[in-house]
């Protein structure tokens, strides 16, 4: 039996893709930012707060400052109670790069009493009968209750009108000093204004 001679046939290479050292793509990568630290303004010192006169409005301070010295901060300003005469309070805090608050109290001082008085400036009483003289004092724009005096015990004066003692000698002619008194209240001071008037008896 004739049989094939066996022969060393070389094995042909695998094709092989050539290698390269290409660099890698570099990762974008986005910057990372940074917050500025906020500065604590809860024991820095405050200025700028004075002490106010009742209007009937909400009152608020100019120019407060918080600062330590050296850096003034950014602030937001609240108010509480600052209408009406009293005690008002200021609630300030931090804001952009400060943080913290502070509480401060500024005063709300009584107003004036707007009262206004006018008097007639001579007055006629007769001698020999008990004289009423009706709105000899006029009285307005008084907050509280309004009293009235007299410096003389033979002159009353009531609600305005002036009494007249009986008996004073005919002829007489004398000066009584009348004293009205606003009591004022909670936003208003009380006042006393005095109004001389001449008393002529006939």
């Amino acid at each position: 039996m004739e049989t094939q001679p066996v022969t060393d046939k070389p094995t042909e290479p695998a094709e092989t893709q050539p290698v390269t050292d290409k660099p890698a793509e570099p990762t974008e990568t986005q910057p990372v930012e940074t917050q500025p630290a906020k500065t604590d303004i809860s024991k820095w010192k405050v200025s700028g707060l004075k002490s106010k006169t009742y209007t009937g409005k909400a009152l608020k301070q100019n120019g407060i400052v918080v600062s330590d010295g050296k850096t003034n901060a950014d602030i937001n300003v609240k108010y509480l109670n600052n209408i009406n005469a009293g005690v008002a309070s200021v609630l300030i805090s931090g804001k952009g790069n400060f943080t913290g608050t502070i509480t401060k109290t500024f005063k709300i001082n009584k107003a004036a009493n707007p009262i206004k008085v006018t008097a007639k400036k001579s007055l006629t009483a007769k001698s020999d009968k008990k004289t009423t003289i009706k709105n000899a004092v006029t009285v307005k724009n008084y907050k509280g209750k309004v009293t009235y005096s007299s410096n003389n015990k033979n002159v009353k004066i009531d609600k305005g009108n002036i009494k007249v003692a009986k008996g004073i000698k005919k002829g007489k002619t004398f000066k009584v000093k009348i004293t009205v008194t606003a009591k004022g209240n909670d936003n208003y001071k009380s006042k006393k204004l005095v109004k001389t008037i001449t008393i002529i008896i006939k």
